[in-house]
């Protein structure tokens, strides 16, 4: 009998044992649960974050894109609108050098009117007198020139009466 009582104890102390076992195997799978829940919840929250930052990566990045794009089309705008400025500038330069030419070529113009004005003469009054004087010029030429013929002639003739021999002027 003691051995049966020996064997109930040993059983009933199995038992005991096997219960508490299980009690703790349960607690464990209890707590290995709840850790999986709390990871697998902690694992969608990183993916979900991870995407979202992805996302914001990606809208990002073509924003960063069409920053450049823009940065670039401004740059290149900067550059063309100075190189106008520039073309501006030697064209302002060049007009500003025209305009002091055109100022003394039209100061000289009024200075050369008031000296007409001056002699009391329309223009063209003088052009008709400046007409007339080279008339007078060619006839005083003509004049000259027959005035030495003339000469020539009288010096012919006084040689021929020196001489004494009369001499038939010839037409």
């Amino acid at each position: 009998m003691v051995i049966r009582i020996s064997l109930i104890l040993a059983i009933l102390a199995g038992l005991a044992i096997a219960g508490l076992n299980v009690s703790r195997v349960k607690q464990k799978f209890t707590n290995l649960e709840s850790n999986l829940t709390a990871q697998t919840a902690a694992r969608q929250q990183a993916e979900s974050e991870l995407t979202r930052t992805l996302t914001s990566l990606a809208t990002t990045a073509a924003t960063l894109k069409q920053t450049t794009t823009t940065l670039e089309a401004a740059t290149a705008d900067k550059q063309k609108a100075l190189a106008v400025a520039t073309a501006q500038t030697e064209r302002a330069g060049k007009r500003t050098l025209d305009l002091a030419e055109t100022r003394q070529a039209r100061d000289d113009a009024q200075a050369s009117l008031a000296r007409y004005r001056a002699a009391g003469l329309e223009p063209e009054q003088i052009a008709h007198a400046a007409s007339q004087i080279k008339g007078l010029q060619n006839a005083l030429g003509a004049a000259e020139e027959r005035i030495k013929g003339l000469d020539l002639k009288v010096k012919r003739l006084a040689a021929i009466s020196s001489e004494g021999g009369r001499a038939v002027p010839l037409p």
